[in-house]
């Protein structure tokens, strides 16, 4: 077992929490049981193991046969300090593992691509990966890296999405060359998103958010759109009800996107997090300044002479298939557990978001509210 700080491998794994040591050696730390046994189900190559015996208990052996029957090298065993030294997280989950990162190329005859742009966060990385993958995108090429999608937060935030997703590099240049239509979101834009086809091969263009796409990349465009931001209207007809959300960031995240899709509130549930909260604050870019937030009870939300929509995981039906047309309101619950039980029961409709692709088993609530709410746009508008 390792106990020392100063043993060589701590310094190996530290070393990897920079980009330039990630991408000169060519390897990055997957942190926590899922993504740990989420990298090794991509059949990434694990270099090494490290575990915490005390921080998860039984992982050892109930992962002996995956060592037996792989080429993997058997876990090191180390102390909780030399984990929590290890680890990335505040709160470290009792595993982590280097893995090498995988070499990937454009798939051929790819049609449905995501093009990220001089993105900064790598949170924010990491979740276009797993919405990328959710949609069933055959890559993310992201231009003008500020950040890497090996950093520890782009992977956590991807869910997975990382490992099996092809991440590959692009500059203007490869870009225009792509065999497919390039369309840039752009504030301003003369077109709305929902006015064009997407069936032929598409590449969407989406710059970071402060900044959007520089002149350089909107000349690679065939085409640029918006997704509209609309005004409050005057009757309540579109609510997003949050249901036991725990992170202060998602729950932001939430009312810039209820703002941007001009619902008329939020009502909170089951509160783990406010929208007060300075990472909420941030999340929502001001968006919590303007729209009615609310605290609510199950009875309130069952109250509503709104349909209720739930956001359920197996649901019988997609989430394109109610009408939205009329008054509605969206119910979405935390990432993890979903949407509390007692919220389950009084939906009017249940309604599932597929995903298409190999890692990501869900998208983000915040996410996952996006798609609600605009499908109810793109109804209303039509």
């Amino acid at each position: 077992m390792i106990t020392s700080l100063d043993n060589p491998r701590v310094k190996e794994v530290l070393r990897l929490r920079k980009s330039r040591e990630r991408r000169r050696s060519g390897l990055f730390v997957a942190e926590g049981p899922r993504e740990v046994e989420r990298a090794r189900a991509a059949g990434l190559r694990i270099v090494a193991t490290y575990v915490a015996p005390e921080l998860v208990p039984g992982w050892i052996t109930e992962h002996e046969h995956d060592a037996a029957t792989t080429t993997t090298p058997p876990p090191e065993e180390v102390s909780a300090r030399v984990l929590a030294k290890m680890a990335y997280r505040a709160e470290p989950e009792g595993v982590l593992a280097i893995v090498e990162i995988p070499q990937r190329e454009l798939p051929p005859h790819a049609s449905r691509l995501l093009v990220a742009v001089g993105i900064e966060k790598p949170g924010n990385l990491g979740a276009m990966a797993r919405t990328a993958d959710a949609a069933g995108a055959d890559a993310l090429l992201v231009g003008n890296a500020n950040v890497d999608p090996w950093n520890p937060n782009a992977i956590r935030a991807s869910t997975g999405a990382v490992f099996t997703l092809p991440i590959l590099d692009t500059t203007p240049e490869h870009t225009r060359q792509l065999q497919a239509r390039k369309v840039a979101a752009v504030l301003g834009a003369p077109h709305k998103h929902t006015d064009e086809r997407y069936t032929d091969p598409t590449a969407f263009m989406i710059g970071a958010e402060d900044a959007g796409l520089t002149a350089t990349w909107l000349a690679v465009a065939d085409t640029t759109v918006e997704i509209p931001h609309r005004e409050l209207p005057a009757d309540p007809t579109l609510v997003l009800v949050a249901a036991g959300i725990e992170k202060p960031g998602n729950l932001g995240a939430m009312a810039r996107t209820a703002d941007a899709a001009g619902a008329d509130a939020i009502l909170v549930a089951e509160t783990r997090s406010d929208p007060w909260n300075p990472n909420a604050i941030r999340a929502s870019t001001g968006a919590v300044f303007t729209l009615p937030i609310l605290d609510v009870t199950r009875d309130d939300v069952a109250a509503l002479r709104l349909q209720k929509v739930a956001a359920i995981l197996g649901a019988l039906h997609t989430h394109t298939q109610p009408d939205y047309t009329k008054p509605t309101a969206f119910l979405v619950g935390a990432e993890a557990e979903g949407l509390p039980e007692p919220y389950r029961a009084i939906a009017d409709t249940q309604v599932e978001i597929p995903m298409r692709g190999a890692a990501a088993d869900s998208l983000n609530a915040s996410a996952a509210a996006a798609v609600l709410l605009f499908e109810a746009i793109r109804q209303r508008a039509t």
